[in-house]
């Protein structure tokens, strides 16, 4: 494999989301509740308008990686308040939420026009944070597009905007992503000192998870100046780093290049050690990966939910206030037929209590099984950190070495079997359940639904259980182990 070759194939392996970087960091946990709180908020009346700009922009913000299409709308709708009212900052930060919507979506070409719009309007307002920001976005989309030059030209930029806020995270950030693009452009020397200077200031301030990142970079830089040696050395820190804080992505990286590396120089059994390192490093981050989408989608529904909630909230409002006007003009003969009405009321708002703790009761179960399958990913890790003592039985025939790979290679696919047939049957009968739950209006449907929904989910806790007493007692499984 030549130097080039090798290189070309490093480069390719790192994430652009090492950059990512929003002007609002709100953990998706807390969107439900926060997006529950400014619907209310938005129902209120205010005297400042500005407000409703703000309000409205924050809830693009908190559906951002939710729902893109809300994300969207309520971005534009901030956008039309603001130049309605001439609130500059307003339309600055909707530019920027917009921008980022779309760079969500893989539309880099409309996320950038947005990014511009919002960078010219913080210029006139002298603000630097949000100019510092604007321009580390549109780095990110110029290197989406691969236009390296034009996403270098924006990271200069940031970088000097954080730097005369003092905003030492923001530099360190500029000082990465510059060097990396100046890798990118084979331009290594350049980079050399950006790289050496974040890692610096990292170790400086103790901040060791972010290490890995301007190591492997270095490690790049060596071998675009023909040093393999110390370019292995660099890519070997950084695998350590990303190791200790479990960032299996950078460890996928990491593993990947030392392959390579070792395999260029001819050390098969080196190679094959850190191929494995690789794909262990590569399954994980694809489970963690699953459950983040289960989570995105319960957020999700979380969301609707609250929605569906608060408009039935608003509805029920206006109808009393309907009511209230005829009690006025009707005196006593409305009164009575108000208070009918209202009884009436409370009685299915109690019916509708009732079923939404029995909703409650559904998702705290859910919430149970997504814990048994992090315990059950927590014993996977375990099972992982065994890949590390490989270093020590190096001197293993390649007969063991082979067999030992079927191995987990079986009990991986087995895992992958059930995890796609035997627990995805009663997941997705859940979802379709909630599904016509959501639609259903008839209460015994309804109860009938929930039924079903009950045995569901009990079949799901019994596969769940079932996998983790085999894990417990016989430590590897497969699929004819559960019946």
């Amino acid at each position: 494999m030549s130097r080039h070759c090798l290189l070309a194939g490093l480069l390719g392996c790192i994430h652009p989301a090492v950059w990512a970087q929003r002007f609002n960091a709100i953990a998706p946990a807390d969107k439900p509740r926060l997006i529950d709180s400014l619907l209310t908020l938005l129902d209120r009346q205010t005297n400042d308008d500005t407000l409703q700009v703000q309000r409205t922009a924050q809830l693009s913000t908190y559906y951002l990686g939710i729902d893109y299409v809300k994300a969207v709308n309520y971005a534009q709708n901030s956008l039309t308040l603001a130049k309605k009212l001439g609130y500059a900052r307003g339309q600055a930060t909707s530019h920027l939420n917009l921008g980022l919507a779309f760079e969500e979506q893989g539309l880099p070409g409309q996320a950038i026009e947005h990014f511009r719009q919002g960078l010219a309007i913080f210029e006139t307002l002298g603000d630097l944070r949000g100019q510092a920001i604007s321009c580390n976005n549109l780095g990110n989309s110029y290197y989406s597009i691969k236009d390296y030059e034009k996403s270098l030209t924006c990271f200069q930029s940031s970088l000097k905007l954080k730097e005369k806020a003092g905003d030492q995270t923001g530099i360190n950030l500029a000082y990465n992503n510059i060097g990396y693009n100046l890798v990118l452009l084979n331009r290594p020397a350049e980079a050399q000192p950006y790289l050496e200077k974040v890692l610096a200031s990292r170790r400086a301030a103790k901040q060791t998870r972010q290490l890995a990142p301007p190591l492997f970079n270095l490690a790049l830089c060596s071998l675009q100046q023909g040093d393999t040696l110390a370019a292995i050395a660099l890519a070997q820190q950084s695998l350590a780093v990303a190791q200790q804080h479990q960032q299996w992505q950078r460890m996928e990286e990491a593993s990947k290049g030392l392959a390579e590396m070792f395999a260029a120089h001819r050390q098969p059994d080196s190679a094959y050690h850190y191929s494995l390192l690789r794909s262990t490093a590569r399954d994980t981050l694809a489970a963690r990966n699953q459950q983040a989408t289960l989570a995105d989608l319960a957020a999700k529904y979380q969301v609707e939910e609250l929605e569906r909630r608060f408009v039935a909230y608003q509805e029920k409002q206006n109808w009393q206030w309907a009511w209230l006007a005829v009690v006025s003009t009707a005196l006593a003969g409305g009164a009575a037929y108000f208070f009918v009405t209202s009884r009436r009321a409370r009685r299915l708002n109690a019916r509708l209590s009732a079923q939404n703790q029995q909703i409650e009761q559904q998702m705290a179960q859910l919430a149970q099984q997504k814990t048994q399958l992090a315990q059950q990913e927590e014993e996977l890790r375990q099972k992982n950190q065994e890949l590390t003592q490989l270093n020590r039985r190096l001197e293993l025939t390649a007969e063991e070495q082979t067999q030992l790979a079927q191995t987990q290679q079986i009990q991986l696919n087995e895992y992958a079997h059930i995890n796609a047939h035997n627990l995805r049957a009663p997941v997705s009968r859940i979802q379709g359940l909630v599904h016509l739950f959501t639609r259903e209006t008839e209460a015994d449907k309804r109860t009938e639904i929930l039924t079903r929904l009950d045995g569901a989910v009990a079949e799901l806790d019994q596969l769940t259980q079932a996998i983790s007493e085999l894990l417990l007692t016989k430590g590897q499984f497969t699929r004819d182990d559960l019946g």
